[in-house]
């Protein structure tokens, strides 16, 4: 524990959560907002389109057994299993509450920290590259319509959504892929400084939303003890998915990098892409997008521990 750092982007989250609850902002200050959360949506997938290499997804496919494990992980498994912890606190659970775990179930593995966590744990580097990147390509796609199917009654998914998606993550993303050519080696060149544009944008998008949520008088709809009760199923689903992803890698065979890989891409969510896709499909926001911050926190502490004991 000596050795743990701090990591300044939870710090950062926790404030802005802080100020969003605090501090928010309405009439024409919210429309400002609201308005710069959209261009950090559209300015995030322009980046993941430029870091995204094609080729590398190809050459990883090789690796077959292992992306198939953390697919199916992420996104049968995952939700089959919330689906019956939401059903079993039916009653004791926020709807809201319920549907945003639900939500987070169908969202990809992390953009960059589960290749990350890998590689310093003495895991597949590669293959984690190559998971993050078809599992966040599929959720553009893919987290939309699990999440009309599982969530059909709370979800707006009319025209305008579709064209939101489509305007504010797809086209972006794409552009990002036509310009890899050109801006793709400036991207790499300058990965660690990105990132920091990365998580500005997050921390922006999250403000909008906890702010816009205030405003409205959500939070006066959920207790201490239910926002208790969510920490508590979160930590419960993270701890079995890590079991399962283990038992599963390990009945399959794989060497040890490998199982490392499909622990730590099997069982994280994105934040990353999981905001704006709840933007698009939750125009209402509140607390549907409380269980995905809390299980990105949850991940963050839970795999810095994790990578520790496995490196060691």
């Amino acid at each position: 524990m000596k050795n743990m750092k701090i990591d300044w982007f939870i710090v950062s989250l926790v404030a802005v959560l802080a100020a969003g609850l605090t501090l928010p902002v309405s009439g024409g200050g919210a429309h400002v907002v609201s308005w710069i959360s959209t261009a950090a949506v559209v300015l995030l997938f322009l980046l993941n389109g430029l870091r995204m290499s094609p080729a590398e997804v190809w050459g990883g496919l090789r690796n077959w057994k292992v992306q198939g494990l953390i697919l199916v992980t992420g996104y049968v498994f995952f939700p089959a299993l919330v689906l019956l912890v939401t059903t079993a606190a039916h009653g004791a659970l926020n709807p809201d509450l319920a549907a945003g775990l639900v939500f987070l179930s169908t969202l990809p593995t992390t953009v960059q920290t589960c290749v990350i966590y890998t590689v310093e744990a003495g895991g597949n580097g590669a293959a984690a590259l190559t998971a993050a990147t078809i599992s966040n390509l599929l959720a553009l796609v893919l987290s939309p319509l699990l999440v009309l199917l599982l969530l059909g009654s709370h979800v707006s998914m009319g025209t305008g959504t579709v064209v939101k998606i489509v305007l504010q993550i797809l086209l972006p993303f794409a552009v990002g892929q036509v310009l890899r050519p050109w801006l793709g080696a400036w991207a790499a060149r300058h990965a660690a400084k990105l990132k920091y544009v990365d998580r500005t944008s997050i921390l922006t998008i999250v403000f909008s939303a906890v702010s816009a949520a205030t405003v409205a008088g959500v939070w006066g709809t959920a207790s201490l003890g239910a926002l208790l009760l969510v920490l508590g199923l979160v930590a419960l689903i993270l701890a079995t998915v890590s079991l399962i992803t283990v038992m599963a890698s390990r009945g399959s065979g794989l060497p040890v990098a490998d199982r490392t890989t499909v622990l730590f891409c099997g069982s994280q969510k994105s934040l990353t892409t999981g905001l704006p896709i709840a933007g698009a499909l939750f125009p209402a926001g509140g607390l549907v997008i409380v269980p995905l911050m809390i299980y990105h926190v949850v991940q963050l502490i839970v795999g810095a521990v994790a990578v520790r004991r496995i490196a060691a």
